[in-house]
């Protein structure tokens, strides 16, 4: 057989038309891998896991090992973290809309399978390189996430058992903020727990296996109360510091002048203000020495 060039061949079909042959269809439609269609399809409501009714979801307590900044990713655990997989997939819901949130942010930790959390003492602050066992995520435009984790075991709270449970934090443009919990069907310490005992967020496992081994999986849907929260001198709740910026000694601290947690406009526009009457050198760069009016001593 002649052996035609490469540079020929394709100069030759890039010079030729292509046609669709008559009668030709369209491309099959990709399977929604997520079953959204059946919802925007329906105007029922949607089923909520493990609920099982359609009502703002149960709130819980926080927590004493809440700490904010955690690192986005799919993954919980650390690779070949000791204990038993899961995987846990979901939705985030409107009540008011009744339809799903995209970019809904979630907060989520929890113990370790010897109930040991990566903190033990509720003041300590933790380090990006000190995190384990907490992450964040984001909803896609479907409202869906999905993370792997392992099945965390109870521990011992005092003279208490609380039992297996994974923390959410949830938050969504327009919406108040959820603080609840994951429990898990069959936990003997779910009925002596004070928490667990009032809780409708339970959910069942399923055990999936596969060539390399098993794993267990759930879902877990969240239903949002339109609104937003009251201010904590108003609603009596405990603050919870924003995911979203975390004051921390040095210079950015320094920039939130009423020392609120958060950064208003007009602290941004002093800050640039500032921040450009420091570059000296006119550079467009922040040395060290043009930083030190900022640093903390």
């Amino acid at each position: 057989m002649k052996r035609i060039p490469r540079r020929k061949f394709f100069g030759a079909l890039a010079a030729t038309p292509l046609t669709l042959a008559e009668g030709a269809g369209p491309t099959p439609a990709t399977r929604d891998v997520h079953n959204y269609l059946e919802y925007i399809a329906s105007d029922g409501i949607p089923a909520i896991s493990p609920a099982g009714k359609w009502e703002t979801s149960h709130r819980d307590i926080l927590g004493p090992f809440y700490a904010p900044g955690a690192p986005f990713r799919g993954k919980v655990t650390a690779p070949l973290e000791p204990g038993q997989t899961l995987l846990v997939r979901g939705r985030i819901w409107s009540f008011a809309t009744k339809k799903p949130i995209a970019n809904a942010l979630l907060d989520i930790w929890q113990a370790d399978a010897e109930g040991r959390y990566d903190k033990t003492d509720a003041k300590d602050r933790l380090k990006i390189s000190e995190f384990r066992n907490r992450i964040r995520l984001l909803t896609d435009e479907t409202g869906y996430y999905e993370y792997e984790t392992i099945k965390p075991s109870h521990y011992a709270v005092g003279d208490q058992i609380r039992p297996s449970h994974i923390h959410y934090l949830v938050r969504a443009f327009g919406h108040k903020q959820l603080i609840t919990q994951l429990y898990f069907k069959g936990d003997p310490y779910n009925t002596k727990d004070a928490y667990a005992r009032k809780s409708n967020l339970i959910v069942d496992t399923e055990t999936v296996k596969t060539a390399a081994g098993s794993y267990l999986r759930t879902t877990f849907d969240l239903v949002l109360e339109a609104g937003a929260d009251k201010p904590a001198s108003q609603s009596g709740a405990a603050e919870i510091p924003t995911p979203y910026y975390q004051p921390s000694s040095g210079a950015v601290s320094a920039l939130d002048t009423d020392a609120d947690g958060k950064l208003s406009a007009a602290e941004i526009k002093s800050a640039a203000d500032s921040l450009k009457r420091l570059d000296r050198s006119g550079d467009g760069i922040l040395t060290a020495d043009e930083l030190m009016p900022f640093r903390k001593p």
